[in-house]
Parts: C-alpha cells; structure tokens; sequence
C-alpha cells in the first residue's frame, strides 16, 4: 500500500526535484539583489545599505509599502530570504511549497479517488501556470525569492484562504481559532493584488448570493481579508508607480494571455469530453463553490486583459490556479490511463531541461555583465550585439542591481553604461544622428542633442500577401525606457521589431 501510494504521488516529487534544481541553478540578479539591501525612503530605487539584522527589514518595508508597491507582508519573505537566509535555504523551501501547492490543488477538488494520472495533470498544470511560454529568454518567473514567494507562494497561501473560508465545518463553534484566522485572512489578502483583488470580488459575490446570512467566522475572514487587501491595494506607492510601463497594446495583451488562455483551453476540453459523455460538468457554477470561483476568474481575466504583458501573465495566476481546481475535478470524472500519466512525467523533465538552458542563458548574461562591470574603471561595459538585444530592455528598467553590489564594495564606483559591441565602431565623439542596423529587424539609433533628427518607423503587414502599410510614427526620444544611454552630444536607443507578421523599416528625417 505504501509503495503504491509512493508511486501514485511520485509526479509531485518529481516536480519539487525539477524546482529545487532550478532554485539552485538560479544566479540571483535584479530584484533578488535590490531585495538583499535596506530599502530608503527617498524613492522606490533600493540602496547600496546592507541589512544588519531580521528587525531591519520592518522599516525598509515601511518605505517601500509608501514609496513602491503595498506588498510589504510578501516582500518582507523577500527580502529575509535574499538578505538573511540565501540562495540553498530559499531552493529547499521553494520545491516544498511547490509540493504543497500540487497537493492542496488536488485536496480542493473534492475527489475521493485520484490516482497516478491525475497528480502527474496536476503537476504537469502547476508547470504550465509557472513556465510561461511565450518568452524563451526572459523568465516571467525566475526561480528566485521575489517570484516565486510573490505568486507560487502566495497563491498556496490563498488556496490555503479559500479552503478554509468554504468549508463547512464551521457548525462546531470554536471560536480558539478565531485569531489565528483573522490573522490568516488579513495576511492572505495582503499578499499580492494579483490574487486580493479577484478573490475579494468573490467574496462580495458569495456574500450577496448567501444574502450576507454567514457565520461569523466567515464575516471575520471576510472582513480582515478585505482589510489586506485594501492596504495592498491602495498603498501610497501604487500610484507613484501608474504609468512606469510603457508600449502596451492590444498585440502585446494577446501574447501575454497566452499562458491563461492555454489553461483556459485545456479547461474547456475537459468540458468538452464530458460533455459527450453525458454528463452535466457546469451544474458546478450554480454551487456556492463554483460561483465564487468563477467570479474570481472572470474579475481576474478582465483585470489580466486590462494590464496586458507581463503584467497581464501575472494578474491571471489566480485565475489559472482556480481553472486548475476545475479542470482536475472534470479529469477525475475521466479514466485516464496510466500511459497519459507518464506521458505528463515526461513532459514534466522536458519543460524543466527547457528551463534549466533558458535560465542558463539567463545566467550567463548576468555573470557576464557583472564581470565586466568590475572589471571596468569607467562603468562601461560592452557586450555582443546579439546578447545585447535579447537584454537591453530589462537593463533600461532596472539598471541599478548591476550597480548595487559594486557600490556596496566601491562607493565611488562609475554608474554603469551598458553597448552593444558595434557601437564601440561609430563614431562618437562627434554631434550626429545616425542608424546602424544590428540584424534584419533590429537598429541602433544614436540622435544629436544640438540637432535631434526624427527617427520614423514604417511598417508593412504581411509583406507579399496583402502588402498593406500601417501608419507611421516617430521613435518616442522622452521614453526614459527606451534611451539606454546618454552623453553630452548624444543619446542611444534601441528598436526591436518583435513582430513576425509585420515587417519594419526605419527612415532618419532631419528637422
């Protein structure tokens, strides 16, 4: 018996085993560097202040709930682990809360008999949510602490939430756990926007659907949940933060979604099969259950198309782990074979080596910059065009980490300045505008500050097919987060065309 139940459960420590080696193999960089240092309150920018003690981190959070985002619950997990605890304790830690996550995914789905298939779909489903899929350089959610603690994490912290909040055992009045409760909720509402917002529509759903006839252990939960949830949300530094991202559009939200909408798919399949088999699959929208579910996934996919990119992959994590739930229980109604069982191992172990080389990538342009920037008396730091392009954007929006690290040994240490090796080529030491193309659909444009030229953008929708222009327009020179550097004479940016269906052309025009 206990062998077979090994085996049943063995696609869960498969999936943790996957998680603590890409923990492990995970070089920590950007926020999991800014997070390892005292937050000011200056502004949202970390310092170079190293953390003395774990009682630090209270008032750095204090500034950063003021002057950033209203997390300081989560990011104060954060930054215990970036700054205290390290990188091993963080990796052991993330593949058991991964663990946990697979097994209260299946214990809310209610079902008396699951089987080796079914725990191999859900840990299979788990990687889906995680691993997105639409950007095989960037890691949406890197393995590091400030990722992984502010969705995975977090997200087991609400099911943890919804669990208890819909269960029915709350006839037997023992108010002793009343406390530990209310500070669960409020915890879990504070957590992530991400998850607080969808779930407090749900809340207020199912509270009206019960025409607020709940008991009062339900109206404490209810109530210190929406507490959080406020403080996360209307926390001073979100507003400073509206409006820091830029270029969103209807193209960019529709690759964004995609990792929603492909659980979303495998949700309306598992409708679909049991549907031809005779079975009344959506009676579970009309429980109390499935109402608060679907007001959730239906507030969180208006907010995740609202968002759009990355932003937008994030805002669906708590819709997609409560799709989750739903396709479990449609699957549980299924027989799936064992072979389907370890066809979903196997795919577990190829999405892990899938990610094992992207984070490889990953690593090796962070390492290389830091090496570099050591190296270097003037802060300038030269890498390969082809490096450079896959990176150059995430070094516009946080070039500071690079920074920290070296401030914290070198305090006068140069800022750093970050090129693509043909730059080093043109001439830059005279008042010019020129365009270099660094590949097919990628151009470096230096524009004079004396005399700007405007730099046009034309494109052309399906070249050969329908060879339909779109309208032009002009490189946006005030977007601070396309310029990646900037001299007396000059400045730089880049442009990339990521479009496969559209082909650009960029044209200089002199003022």
């Amino acid at each position: 018996m206990r062998i077979s139940k090994l085996m049943e459960y063995s696609p869960v420590l498969l999936a943790m085993i996957i998680v603590l080696v890409l923990s492990l193999h995970m070089h920590w960089q950007g926020d999991a560097v800014a997070f390892s240092f005292f937050i000011p309150a200056e502004n949202e920018d970390f310092s170079s202040i190293q953390l003395n003690s774990v009682w630090d981190i209270w008032p750095s959070m204090c500034n950063h709930w003021h002057n950033s985002t209203g997390r300081f619950f989560t990011h104060a997990i954060v930054q215990l682990f970036c700054a205290f605890i390290g990188k091993t304790g963080f990796a052991v830690c993330n593949a058991l809360v991964w663990g946990a996550l697979i097994l209260m995914l299946m214990a809310m789905t209610k079902l008396k008999s699951r089987g080796f298939s079914l725990v191999a779909l859900a840990s299979l489903l788990t990687f889906i949510l995680f691993f997105p899929l639409n950007n095989c350089y960037e890691q949406s959610f890197p393995f590091e602490p400030p990722h992984q603690i502010n969705y995975v994490w977090m997200g087991l912290l609400n099911l943890i939430w919804i669990n208890i909040f819909l269960n029915d055992g709350e006839k037997k009045k023992n108010w002793v756990y009343l406390l530990p409760l209310a500070v669960l909720s409020f915890l879990s509402g504070q957590s992530n926007e991400s998850f607080s917002i969808p779930i407090g529509g749900g809340i207020l759903v199912y509270a009206f659907h019960k025409r607020f006839d709940m008991s009062f252990r339900r109206y404490v939960m209810a109530i210190c949940y929406g507490i959080g949830a406020m403080l996360v949300v209307f926390a001073p530094g979100n507003f400073q933060r509206i409006g820091y991202s830029h270029g969103w559009s209807l193209a960019h939200t529709a690759e964004g979604l995609l990792p929603g909408l492909l659980v979303t798919l495998i949700f309306l399949l598992t409708l679909a099969v049991n549907r031809r088999k005779g079975r009344r699959v959506l009676d579970i929208v009309k429980t109390d259950f499935g109402l608060f579910f679907f007001t959730s996934i239906i507030i969180n996919f208006m907010l995740g198309i609202c968002l759009g990119m990355g932003s937008g992959v994030r805002m669906l994590t708590c819709a997609n782990l409560l799709i989750t739930i739903l396709i479990l229980q449609q699957a549980g109604c299924m027989k799936i074979k064992p072979f389907a069982g370890i066809v979903m191992m196997s795919l577990l172990i190829f999405i892990g080596i899938f990610r094992y080389e992207s984070i490889s990538r990953l690593n090796y342009k962070n390492t290389t910059i830091e090496k570099l920037y050591h190296e270097s008396s003037d802060g300038v730091v030269v890498l390969p065009d082809e490096l450079f392009l896959r990176q150059v954007r995430e070094f516009i929006v946080r070039p500071h980490p690079y920074m920290m690290k070296e401030r914290a040994i070198d305090p006068s240490k140069p800022n750093i300045a970050i090129r693509p090796m043909s730059m080093m080529s043109l001439p830059l030491d005279r008042d010019t505008n020129m365009m270099f193309p660094l590949s097919d659909q990628a151009w470096l444009m230096i524009q004079s500050k004396a005399s700007p030229a405007k730099f046009k953008i034309g494109k052309i929708l399906l070249p050969g097919l329908l060879d339909r222009h779109l309208a032009d327009r002009l490189i946006d020179w005030r977007d601070a987060y396309s310029v990646f550097d900037s001299t007396e004479l000059w400045r730089a940016a880049i442009y990339i065309n990521e479009r496969p269906y559209l082909h650009s052309n960029i044209t200089i025009e002199d003022e």
